[in-house]
Parts: structure tokens; sequence; C-alpha cells
């Protein structure tokens, strides 16, 4: 995914315009309003999403100190999912001026690998978890009700082995 401000759609249409180069097809231009709208929540849920990595352009039009934001802002979510397991880099900062340019960083685009196991989340159900959990839900009900509010009965279903 591609993500530039309005100042960056020119260079994108002369690379996409360039029989010899061109876009590459795994990348997708999604333009905004300005680039530094964007952050870490947005680029995540790319990925969450299919996104394989997620490119910012800015075109030296936007302040510098935009710039650092974006960068460091990258810097701590390629840390999250590393951290996670996802090989790789995924996230790409650019700061272009010519098409030719532009062109060139599209074709090392970034391609971030999933783990090889996925995740999963096992939590024990004892007697003392389903009771712990009920008494958390209840009083957090109970806060946004009235005070004469009681919790419903637990309604547990016990399997014979």
């Amino acid at each position: 995914m591609l993500l530039h401000s309005e100042g960056g759609a020119p260079l994108i249409e002369a690379v996409q315009s360039d029989p010899a180069h061109g876009v590459p097809g795994r990348v997708i231009p999604m333009a905004l309003h300005h680039t530094a709208s964007t952050g870490i929540d947005v680029w995540l849920a790319a990925l969450s999403y299919g996104a394989a990595g997620v490119t910012v352009l800015m075109t030296g039009a936007e302040a510098p100190q935009y710039a650092g934001a974006i960068a460091r802002q990258m810097e701590v979510a390629q840390t999250v999912l590393e951290g996670l397991g996802y090989a790789g880099p995924h996230f790409q900062f650019l700061q272009v001026a010519t098409p030719e340019e532009l062109g060139l960083a599209l074709q090392h685009a970034p391609r971030g690998q999933a783990p090889a196991e996925m995740a999963t989340f096992n939590l024990a159900q004892t007697s003392a978890t389903r009771s712990t959990t009920r008494s958390t839900i209840c009083t957090a009900t109970r806060r946004r009700r009235s005070r004469r509010w009681r919790c419903p009965p637990a309604r547990l279903s016990v399997r014979s082995p």
C-alpha cells in the first residue's frame, strides 16, 4: 500500500505512465489529504487486512517535523511486528522529488512475511476463572446501571467426562 498526499499524485502518475518501470502491481496507491494524518493505527490495520507492506510518500512539501514523526512511528511499528514474529521489513518511508526516484523505490517496496505459526489464545477454564470473569463483568455492568440492579445467576454448563 502506498499512502501519499495530494502533492504525491503527479509523481505517481508520472511513474504509472513509464512503460519501462511503472508502479508494481502489488503496490496500491491511496491518496490522503495529508500524509501526517496517517499513523501506526492505519498501518497496522492495513497489515491486518492483508497488506504485505506500507509505504508513506512525502514530497518535501510537508514540514520536516512530520517526516520525523512518521519515521519514528514506523520504527515503533516495525519493532512491534518483529516482537510478534513477523519477519522482514513492513514499512517504508519515502522522500523523493522525481518520478525516477519513486519508481526505483517502489521496485523495492516492503514485503513482510507472516509468522510460520499462528498465535493461539488458550485460557484455562477453571471454576475460579469463570467466577472471577463473571464478577468483573457483573461489577462493570452494575456501574453502568442503577445500584438496585443485581447480577443474573451464573449459567454454567458442566459436561461429564
